[in-house]
């Protein structure tokens, strides 16, 4: 794990490999992120930001064969990284995340993030944030595969710190759009 800055700009990676045993599975996966961006003071009291993130959680191949490679993490993001729905955790997944921020004044933020989210396999599950199965390997209806793309979700929110840092207001609206996954699976969420 890693970060840093150079000037304006910002970025960061953490990667986590796992292996062993888990039941009578030989445990062989991995995981890893990365983020950048840039943010530029326009005056003293107005910024804005930029910023891309990209995850990567293994999948598990064939869940029978005695090889576990879905990817665990050993705690979730909660809202850090895949959006504020949690519709999706670091695990069979890959998203991307692309932000925009602007701090009008030193207090106050407006943030607007817009996230792309896939399986990496679909043999394994789609997985909520808190790490459950939301659903397991599925094929449409007329037999065709069911694609990887879950969707995407758009985050707006805004960030007030009042009474000299405080008291802190978080306040927003998300809202997930599905995709090609979610459309061939079942309802959608």
């Amino acid at each position: 794990r890693f970060g840093g800055k150079m000037g304006p700009a910002f970025y960061g990676a953490e990667a986590a490999v796992q292996s062993g045993r888990f039941s009578r599975d030989e445990v062989m996966t991995w995981g890893a992120l990365g983020y950048a961006g840039i943010k530029i003071d326009v005056t003293d009291d107005i910024k804005i930001q930029i910023d891309t993130e990209l995850t990567y959680a293994r999948g598990d191949e064939d869940p029978t064969d005695g090889n576990m490679e879905t990817f665990e993490p050993i705690a979730t993001f909660g809202h850090k990284y895949q959006g504020h729905i949690d519709l999706m955790t670091w695990k069979n997944s890959y998203a991307y995340k692309l932000g925009f921020a602007v701090w009008p004044m030193k207090w106050l933020s407006v943030h607007a993030d817009a996230h792309a989210f896939w399986l990496v396999n679909r043999q394994d599950s789609w997985y909520s944030g808190t790490g459950a199965a939301i659903r397991g390997r599925q094929t449409n209806q007329s037999g065709n595969g069911t694609g990887h793309y879950v969707g995407s979700e758009l985050d707006l929110y805004v960030k007030a710190k009042l009474l000299e840092k405080r008291v802190a207001i978080w306040a927003g609206y998300s809202h997930f759009f599905p995709g090609t996954y979610v459309r061939r699976t079942g309802r959608s969420t």
